[in-house]
This record gives structure tokens, sequence and C-alpha cells, in this order.
């Protein structure tokens, strides 16, 4: 699983756009997850429509997921296995 915590900033973009390319070859064994920590639930789902997202996405407004994952700077992305542990960070 390739897991990416965002916000909806130009900076993200370019990430969210390598991620919608990515997300087809990992099938079937693996897939692309956004995970947005916007406030802005009208926001987040804008971008979502406005830049075409084709992978599973969340919204996290509390931030809580990002703490376990040891991260408060975004873009950030993860590769974990099934069990979320991870393996790489970048």
């Amino acid at each position: 699983m390739v897991l990416n915590f965002g916000l909806v900033v130009p900076a993200v973009l370019e990430e969210t756009q390598c991620s919608n390319h990515c997300n087809k070859p990992l099938r079937p064994g693996g897939v692309v997850l956004g995970m947005s920590v916007d406030e802005d639930q009208a926001a987040y789902e804008k971008f979502l429509v406005d830049n075409h997202v084709v992978f599973p996405t969340y919204r996290d407004a509390s931030k809580k997921s990002a703490a376990e994952y040891g991260t408060s700077m975004f873009p950030e992305t993860f590769l974990t296995t099934a069990k979320a542990v991870w393996r790489a960070r970048s």
C-alpha cells in the first residue's frame, strides 16, 4: 500500500497526479490511498473533483492518523505492508 498524507494545496497536486497514475499498475495486490488532513470538507471535495482523483481517499481533520505515522509535514508518502507497518518514507 502506498499511503499519502496531504492537504488541499498546490504542492500536493503533483503527488496527486502521480498517485492517480500509479494506482492502476499496483492492482491487484496493492493500492494507493490518500489521507487528507484538511479541516475544510468542501475544499477537500472540490480538490478531488477538480483533479479527477481516481484512488481511494479519506479525510481525517483531527490529524490522528498522521500522528500515528509520526508525520506533521505534508505531503508525505509511506510505503506500507498490508498490516500498515511502514517500510519506506518520502
